[in-house]
């Protein structure tokens, strides 16, 4: 297998070479790097070695090389400098795990470049439901919501990643023994085998005939799965253009898995709870800098909506001094449980809610965040 190619400018000597040396060095990463402190020769080298990415500082943003044909630059920040380049191009941190930051940037190349020239761009749009806390309604959420999508025509498919998901989950007549097993191996082996395999992996609810990735029976397997694996199955689904809608149930803990998969969507619905540990803890995130969680929040900034299910505290929270802009509301709080009626009732507020966001497009600008 061909070797991915990076060439990486940064003035730090020190980080420089000892990026070159551990990429160069570890065969498991499959990556060729070569790194420069300087401009000089940095554009015949960027044409020599058919470079994949030109990862640069963002101290360099203003006196770019032109680059080769296929070649994506990614900007790298400290949190030190301000991003003169943003708008132009995708933006990482440097300091991260190596493995994380050379999966990150095949992440970005693979997302770029993994349709030919002129093919037709997937009709699939992937949903990430996600939220701070355990409870939120997530499960629920995002069940009932690819129920009401079925039943109106949309061909849906339901992937829970998340550790513990709370019921209703979906039921079929189908077996699909240690299916979610062996898909982490196809991704993780063979994952462009992935559409000739799809017919045995997923499950139809029986209720609205939504698919589904029936869940882990170990949850080992789970945990297991990298950002790779994540980012392989959500743009695999997408290229296969079986559906319209995929909808994604999140862990909520601030893992590689939930931040490739934040990544990945095209919409992010971030649930919230009138609960004071729910609202610090996604204030909380929403101030991070560095790790896989911030450079999510930051690539997908425009795509979150977030929504608060709730409304039974006497005194609603103050969500303004949260720092936490919220684009919609639903008014059932209970996600643990409820009568049929009930469950009827939220996914029609589920459905309505979904296409008044769909619609509206961009649905926040960030707010300066509480400090308290």
């Amino acid at each position: 297998m061909d070797k991915f190619r990076v060439v990486l400018l940064d003035a730090d000597h020190e980080y420089v070479e000892m990026l070159a040396a551990y990429v160069n060095s570890e065969e498991s990463l499959n990556t060729e790097l070569s790194g420069w402190t300087g401009t000089n020769g940095l554009a015949e080298s960027l044409r020599s070695h058919s470079a994949h990415v030109f990862a640069f500082h963002v101290s360099f943003a203003d006196r770019l090389p032109t680059l080769p044909t296929g070649c994506l630059p990614v900007m790298l920040t400290d949190g030190g400098e301000e991003a003169s380049a943003e708008g132009r191009c995708v933006s990482m941190h440097k300091f991260q795990p190596i493995r994380s930051l050379i999966a990150g940037l095949k992440e970005l190349y693979s997302r770029q470049y993994a349709c030919p020239s002129g093919a037709p761009a997937s009709k699939t749009t992937t949903v990430a439901i996600y939220s701070t806390v355990g409870g939120a309604g997530k499960t629920t959420v995002s069940v009932l919501l690819a129920k009401q999508l079925a039943r109106i025509g949309k061909k849906t498919l339901w992937i829970s990643l998340d550790g513990i998901p709370v019921a209703p989950l979906p039921e079929t007549d189908v077996s699909r023994p240690h299916a979610f097993a062996r898909l982490l191996y196809l991704l993780k082996t063979d994952y462009r085998a992935l559409p000739g395999k799809w017919p045995g992996l997923v499950c139809s609810d029986l209720d609205s005939g939504f698919d589904y990735v029936p869940l882990p029976e170990e949850t080992l397997d789970l945990h297991e799965m990298t950002r790779e694996d994540t980012f392989r199955l959500i743009s695999s689904v997408a290229e296969m253009g079986l559906y319209d809608y995929v909808l994604l149930d999140l862990d909520s803990a601030h893992c590689e898995r939930s931040a490739s998969a934040l990544q990945a969507s095209a919409r992010i619905w971030w649930l919230l709870t009138e609960s004071d540990l729910c609202l610090r803890k996604t204030a909380k995130v929403l101030r991070m800098r560095q790790g896989p969680m911030a450079d999510a929040i930051a690539a997908k900034e425009a795509d979150i909506r977030f929504i608060l299910n709730g409304g039974g505290r006497d005194e609603p929270p103050d969500l303004d001094s949260f720092g936490i802009p919220v684009c919609g509301r639903l008014s059932h709080y209970d996600t643990r449980g409820g009568s049929s009626r009930w469950h009827a009732e939220l996914a029609e507020e589920l459905l309505g809610l979904f296409f008044r966001l769909e619609e509206g497009g961009r649905s926040w600008e960030r707010t300066r965040l509480s400090t308290n």
